[in-house]
C-alpha cells in the first residue's frame, strides 16, 4: 500500500527547480518540491498517512495544490480538468480537504489567498443547484452530500486561515 501511495502525485520539479503551471508559465519552486498528477476523488484519504510519516512531503504536496489552484485562478476559466497538466491528472474532488488538513497541522502555504477563488469555485459540488442549497443536501445522493459537507468544512478552515470568517 505504501508503494502505491507514493505513486501519485509525482515530483514535477525540473532539475533547475522549476515547474509549469496550468497557465503555461514556468514557476520556481522555492524551498520545496513541486508535485503534480492528481486523482483526489477517492485518493484524498491517503494524505493523512503522509502527514504522519512524511510531514515534509505532505507540506510540499499541500503547497503544490495551492500552486495548482493559484495557477488555475490566473488562467481564467474552464475546469481544472480542461487544462493541460505537466503530469497525467484525473480528478480534483476533495483537494480542498488536503489543503485544510495541512493548515490544521500548521503548514504555512504561500499563495493561499490567490488560490482561494479557484478552491471555492471548484469545490462547490452539487450545492451549485439552488434546490440543493435550499434543502441542505443533494437529493438521492448521500455520498455526494457527505463529500460536499466535507468540502464545506475544508473551505471554512481555509477561510479562517485567510481571516475570511466572521
Amino acid at each position: 500500500h505504501l508503494y502505491r501511495m507514493f505513486g501519485m502525485p509525482m515530483n514535477a520539479t525540473s532539475t533547475s527547480g522549476t515547474y509549469r503551471g496550468l497557465d503555461g508559465e514556468i514557476y520556481q519552486a522555492d524551498g520545496y518540491t513541486h508535485y503534480d498528477g492528481w486523482g483526489f476523488w477517492d485518493d484524498f484519504r491517503k494524505y493523512e498517512i503522509l502527514a504522519i510519516g512524511y510531514p515534509e512531503v505532505f507540506r510540499d504536496i499541500a503547497q503544490s495544490i495551492v500552486d495548482l489552484y493559484a495557477s488555475f485562478a490566473r488562467s481564467g476559466s474552464g475546469s481544472l480538468s480542461s487544462h493541460v497538466h505537466s503530469v497525467p491528472t484525473v480528478r480534483f474532488e476533495r483537494a480542498a480537504i488536503v489543503v485544510a488538513d495541512a493548515i490544521a497541522k500548521g503548514a504555512e502555504l504561500h499563495g493561499l489567498a490567490e488560490a482561494w477563488p479557484a478552491l471555492v469555485s471548484q469545490s462547490q459540488g452539487g450545492y451549485g443547484n439552488a434546490d440543493n442549497v435550499k434543502r441542505g443536501y443533494i437529493a438521492n445522493e448521500v455520498d455526494d452530500t457527505l463529500g460536499t459537507a466535507y468540502d464545506d468544512w475544508a473551505l471554512a478552515t481555509i477561510a479562517d486561515a485567510l481571516g475570511k470568517s466572521g
